[in-house]
């Protein structure tokens, strides 16, 4: 179950980063946003900062679970996947709903909204499996956690490269 926590949290931020060269911070918006809102390439680094954050700390806790996984200590961790989980669902709507007027950020948007979105979907599922101290769905949680972010991850490997 263990996962590179820096290198999940560079992966969106890289993916959003490399290729923006944005100037300074326009109009920043934490609230929701209506489905097509076209947003600053600011915001969306802003959005995918915040969703690779959320991973990044929901990972720690998964990477802090003990070797030899307990039931006690699963049931004790779903209590702190609540926070992470919330604002990456928060972040994944967000992204979802924007609109970028660059073709090329708005694609790359597209692809980094689908990889993310099964990232959550994992994280939804390892939450319900820990609050119901299920460890054998656990761990194939923790395995599927892990091939989401690794895709994810692989969205930013030619863009770091340019």
């Amino acid at each position: 179950m263990r996962m590179k926590v820096a290198t999940i949290a560079c992966a969106v931020i890289a993916c959003s980063g490399a290729i923006l060269g944005c100037g300074g911070p326009g109009s920043i918006s934490t609230g929701t946003i209506e489905v097509g809102t076209r947003v600053q390439p600011e915001q969306y680094l802003v959005d995918t900062r915040g969703a690779a954050d959320a991973v990044a700390r929901f990972a720690a806790i998964v990477n802090a679970l003990p070797k030899p996984l307990t039931q006690a200590a699963l049931v004790g961790a779903a209590a702190e996947m609540v926070d992470p989980l919330t604002r990456a669902q928060a972040a994944q709507t967000r992204l979802d709903a924007m609109r970028l007027e660059d073709q090329r950020l708005e694609s790359q948007r597209v692809r980094v909204r689908v990889a993310s979105a099964a990232v959550v979907q994992a994280m939804v599922a390892m939450r319900a499996a820990a609050a119901k101290g299920d460890m054998a769905a656990a761990k194939a949680t923790a395995a599927q956690l892990q091939t989401s972010i690794a895709a994810l991850r692989a969205l930013t490997e030619p863009i770091a490269s340019q």
